[in-house]
């Protein structure tokens, strides 16, 4: 598709898209990832690897395989948001209009990017667009909601495996905020661009596969994952004044008493351990967090003239 309509000689236009992965210990299923990327119809304008210190080569694998790809070495784990917002703010500085933001465990289907960039393209007051995902160990299909659609549509969620965003709604609005480290990040973001008046579009045409937690299984398994979830739930509520804080609130508390009864029933003195750590930072976190100001109406999309 790519190469339709082009004389004999000329290049194809790529994407106006910077994709940006951040890797973890991802030597297993970067190659997927990076291999999809450059079978997209169009190919996007750049790739960057964000590797967070990986002890497995995933940064050096990168390198060889992909020499078309830029390779950013962190010197030690920054967190998922941090490593994003390096893409993000490379994608701003080149003046390129979207930048894709992916895990490295996910594999796009030839056509997801053109789809998600038309998406986007056609609607100027959405901020973000995500495909519809399908994990590889469940082949329902996760459309970030509700029930599948024709065309794109308005969602309220979307997952952060992969999502195509706006930049001029992230230099209005701010990144990823990097406190959270790993979990909630996305869920910050969309919350921040909705809350000034950006939409987010579910584009189910668009697909992707996603294996799911295949960096953080690497990074103390299940037991870094309770932390975090737990944690990050204060976090989340109390930066963005929710009022649904005491739901989103009990529901970590139901979540967390949860897996304390799983890991007493295996036998899993790390994740009982995580548990109480993530119970412990959350209550912190949330008496230390500042709330966001008020939404400021010029972080919204531009008037339409």
């Amino acid at each position: 598709m790519c190469d339709r309509g082009l004389a004999a000689g000329e290049l194809p236009i790529p994407a106006p898209v910077l994709c940006v992965v951040v890797s973890y210990n991802s030597a297993r299923c970067l190659p997927a990832c990076l291999r999809s990327l450059f079978e997209q119809e169009p190919a996007p304008a750049r790739v960057m690897v964000v590797d967070n210190a990986s002890r497995d080569g995933s940064a050096d694998l990168a390198a060889a395989r992909f020499p078309e790809v830029e390779v950013v070495r962190n010197k030690r784990n920054v967190g998922y948001g941090a490593a994003a917002n390096q893409g993000i703010a490379a994608a701003i500085r080149s003046g390129l209009p979207y930048v894709l933001v992916m895990n490295p465990d996910v594999v796009l289907r030839p056509d997801c990017l053109a789809t998600l960039v038309a998406a986007l393209d056609a609607a100027p007051i959405a901020a973000a667009a995500g495909p519809l995902i399908r994990e590889m160990h469940d082949p329902v299909a996760q459309p970030g909601g509700a029930r599948l659609a024709v065309g794109p549509r308005a969602a309220t969620w979307l997952s952060g495996a992969v999502l195509l965003l706006r930049a001029a709604a992230l230099t209005r609005v701010g990144s990823f905020y990097p406190e959270y480290f790993l979990y909630y990040e996305e869920t910050d973001l969309l919350h921040r661009l909705r809350r000034v008046g950006w939409t987010l579009l579910q584009v189910e045409r668009a697909e992707a596969q996603h294996e799911g937690s295949a960096s953080s299984r690497e990074f103390l398994g299940g037991a870094r994952v309770c932390y975090f979830q737990i944690r990050n739930t204060f976090v989340f509520v109390k930066r963005n004044r929710c009022t649904e804080g005491a739901q989103a609130t009990g529901h970590a508390l139901l979540w967390a008493a949860s897996n304390w009864v799983t890991a007493r029933r295996l036998l899993h003195p790390t994740r009982l351990a995580a548990i109480v750590l993530g119970l412990v930072a959350g209550v912190w976190q949330f008496i230390r967090t500042r709330p966001l100001p008020a939404p400021d109406p010029e972080a919204g999309p531009p008037a339409a003239s």
